[in-house]
């Protein structure tokens, strides 16, 4: 009697037990070893992604402009950078997300706010930092494409007194920085932010 045989029709003897006889495949695989398998709802996917995601969000603000990311296609705009990557720190992840969202160098400033971006809906679970930061470029990053999304999203410099004309994302956050701003972001520490949108 083979190993896998002997540990299949174990593992199938307790599983016919605990579900439905349809859900379980039971059949006779190579070598006369007997296999089965498993049709488990679909809930263990999204368990598979329940995983909190740390971002990085950047605030540059050059000459009474912020630097946004644009989305073509469903007309908005939000602030650049990304998830952190395994084994990066904060500051590496902001000088990673610039280089390639703008092909520029990225001074780190300090942490402005934290934020929980909670969509169970949409798999989605992170918790967003939002730095102050300074670039080395300005002009030369008009337009730089995100290549990332296809053409789809690009970075941009959007006036103050413009930007909450517009649909910033997310919404409630650009009064804050506004006010922040005006105030030399001279607060100490980080603002957390919650849910907001």
């Amino acid at each position: 009697m083979c190993w896998t045989r002997t540990f299949g029709e174990l593992a199938l003897n307790l599983l016919k037990g605990v579900l439905p006889p349809e859900q379980v495949d039971n059949s006779i695989g190579q070598n006369n070893c007997r296999t089965f398998s498993l049709e488990l709802p679909c809930y263990h996917r999204a368990m598979d992604n329940r995983k909190i995601k740390p971002r990085v969000r950047l605030i540059i603000i050059k000459d009474g402009k912020i630097l946004l990311s644009y989305v073509k296609s469903q007309d908005f705009y939000f602030y650049i950078g990304g998830k952190m990557e395994w084994g990066e720190t904060v500051k590496d992840a902001c000088i990673r997300e610039v280089a390639e969202e703008c092909g520029a160098n990225f001074r780190f400033g300090k942490i402005l706010y934290v934020r929980d971006y909670i969509k169970p809906e949409e798999g989605e679970h992170s918790i967003e930092l939002y730095i102050l930061g300074d670039i080395d470029k300005t002009s030369e990053i008009e337009g730089f494409i995100d290549k990332e999304f296809g053409g789809d999203h690009w970075q941009t410099w959007i006036d103050l007194n413009d930007v909450e004309k517009l649909d910033v994302r997310p919404k409630k956050l650009i009064k804050q920085i506004l006010k922040d701003y005006r105030e030399g972001f001279k607060r100490v520490g980080a603002l957390y932010l919650g849910e907001i949108d």
